[in-house]
């Protein structure tokens, strides 16, 4: 099979499984208990990731990218088996295996994720900015069928869809496994040193951080994508699912339908919208264009007392912050340093992640006092706020003028003694 299928392959399952897993455990939590016990078991699940990443992800790169992410992978499929276990045999939120097993997930989608960006941006034969938008159209695609499949297992058996969620996720593994890469990393030797190990994740966190401080383009994009994830997080894992049981008194499935038509707008503008948008406008003003259509589609649900102009909201949602997403993440992919990717990659999810964590735990405690209309206005208020503010950000417009070729390690360029 050809690499690029291969790869994405390995996206498709991976978010189906991902998909699966985030629909059916936050409806069986909310069922058995609240909104508030799913927040704190996100954020246990948040914390970890926040705690591993920039050290488990590093050190992975040592090995081929291939072979860590299929590792990785096959981890997260025997935590995703834990849930169905747990979920079958307890029926209660405090067990230890559960806890267990959102540690073992966890622990594995630390690697996961930097590795998937790293891996990526190092395929043999195939462009980094066609790639994003490939794999970003395939999992939005997939992103409108898994929640609807999940939602219809719910009314069915939880302990299914959770089986068929590891399955997915084991089935990534053995993709990610067969995937060529340019290079790749010399596997240790195994008289190596655990000192030498973590002089290199030591260097390798430095110069991160040098890149991240030092070019203010980063530093100012990296500032605007916190509070994204900040929204994206209250948005999709609190509020969505709140709405949903007890405001419109709904099932499980309208929550897959709500997931689904969110991803309907990303799938839309990643197949169709942001190809026509990139010939038409200058990709310095689409991130902002996206954000601002975002604030839109959460103005509609903040004032919505229908579900279906809520669902409509939900589209202009996806659709925008999908549009903000897209160009900024192939760009900066390709301006990053080559030995640097992984740990650069999970320097951003790990900052990402700590914003989520920050909107995990504050979405509940506003609606609480505000109620979920007024935290969805505050969100989309901010998003409008960030869209001019992305604007203004030093060095944006030439990072996303550059021509593919002008991209190449553009950031090594600015910052030459970083090795």
């Amino acid at each position: 099979m050809n690499n690029h299928y291969k790869f994405f392959a390995f996206s498709s399952f991976r978010e189906v499984a991902v998909n699966f897993t985030k629909i059916i455990f936050a409806w069986w939590v909310i069922t058995i208990s609240s909104i508030s016990e799913l927040s704190r078991l996100m954020t246990i699940s948040l914390t970890i990731l926040i705690l591993l990443t920039p050290i488990l992800a590093p050190l992975s790169s040592r090995f081929l990218l291939n072979r860590a992410l299929s590792v990785a992978c096959f981890i997260v499929a025997v935590g995703y088996a834990g849930y169905g276990i747990s979920a079958y045999l307890y029926q209660e939120v405090n067990s230890p295996f559960l806890l267990a097993s959102i540690v073992l997930a966890a622990s594995g989608m630390a690697i996961v994720l930097p590795l998937s960006n790293a891996v990526l941006a190092s395929l043999e034969n195939i462009d980094a900015s066609s790639a994003v938008r490939t794999s970003r159209s395939i999992s939005s695609g997939l992103s409108i069928v898994a929640p609807i499949a999940a939602g219809v297992l719910l009314t069915i058996s939880i302990d299914i869809g959770m089986a068929l969620a590891c399955f997915f996720m084991l089935i990534a593994s053995i993709f990610a496994l067969s995937l060529k890469i340019k290079g790749g990393a010399p596997s240790p030797k195994r008289n190596i040193k655990f000192s030498s190990i973590y002089k290199e994740w030591g260097r390798q966190q430095k110069n991160s951080f040098r890149i991240k401080w030092e070019i203010a383009t980063e530093r100012g994009y990296l500032i605007i994508a916190c509070a994204v994830q900040f929204i994206l997080a209250g948005m999709l894992s609190i509020v969505i699912p709140f709405e949903i049981k007890d405001t419109y008194k709904a099932t499980g499935f309208e929550l897959g339908l709500s997931e689904a038509l969110v991803a309907g707008g990303m799938f839309l503008s990643a197949t169709w919208l942001l190809p026509k948008i990139n010939k038409w406008i200058s990709k310095y003003y689409i991130s902002s264009l996206g954000l601002m259509i975002g604030s839109l589609g959460l103005l509609v649900c903040s004032i919505s007392n229908v579900i279906y102009i809520f669902y409509i909201g939900l589209f202009l949602f996806g659709l925008g912050f999908s549009i903000y997403g897209m160009n900024g993440v192939a760009h900066r992919l390709k301006a990053f340093p080559k030995n640097l990717r992984v740990s650069l990659s999970a320097f951003d999810i790990t900052a990402s992640r700590l914003a989520m964590l920050f909107g995990l735990i504050i979405a509940p405690i506003l609606i609480d006092f505000f109620g979920s209309n007024m935290v969805v206005g505050f969100y989309s208020t901010v998003s409008i706020l960030l869209s001019f503010l992305l604007l203004r950000v030093t060095g944006w417009k030439d990072l996303m003028e550059s021509t593919n070729e002008e991209l190449d390690e553009y950031y090594g360029k600015l910052i030459p003694n970083i090795k």
